[in-house]
């Protein structure tokens, strides 16, 4: 083959990426975003315990270990990028709007399942909880629903803002 290193070198890359039909090049673009998102949150609990009011993360590592898997992590980060050019894997764009929605969403309808006539399902319910939990629940939904609405209506373009971002 004739020509510059990078110009061979691009070939090598259209050649490589030609083996994958599309579904394969969409499957192992899935899998290794997948892998890089599970990476940061590894990231995130190798940096010290995480705590919530109503929950904690703790990693109790060893030093010693704390760093080995760190550094195996940065092995598996230097591969991902090899790979994905190798094969012309695509960057999937998130749109954070639509994933703040979804998970609300999510939360919503698991909120929904705790006001205390619903809470009688796990064992008879105190009447009095109609009126010390059910405000509380009530509050809580307006605000996740707010939440929600604050981010599907972009002052920036809505969601036609994510879809426009992917053309």
């Amino acid at each position: 083959m004739t020509g510059s290193p990078e110009t061979q070198e691009m070939g090598t890359q259209q050649t490589q990426a030609g083996r994958l039909n599309p579904r394969q090049r969409a499957s192992l673009s899935i899998r290794l975003r997948h892998l890089e998102r599970n990476l940061d949150e590894i990231d995130e609990l190798l940096g010290g315990d995480r705590e919530g009011l109503l929950y904690r993360a703790v990693t109790r590592l060893s030093d010693d270990r704390r760093t080995a898997i760190r550094e195996t992590v940065d092995l598996l980060r230097t591969e991902i990028p090899t790979v994905a050019a190798k094969f012309d894997l695509e960057v999937e764009e998130k749109c954070g709007e639509w994933a703040i929605v979804a998970m609300l969403s999510s939360a919503w309808v698991s909120l929904d399942e705790t006001w205390s006539k619903k809470l009688g399902r796990f064992g008879p319910a105190d009447p009095a909880l109609e009126g010390e939990l059910d405000p509380h629940i009530e509050r809580i939904i307006e605000h996740v629903l707010l939440v929600q609405k604050l981010a599907s209506n972009n002052h920036e373009g809505g969601h036609d803002a994510c879809l426009q971002s992917k053309k």
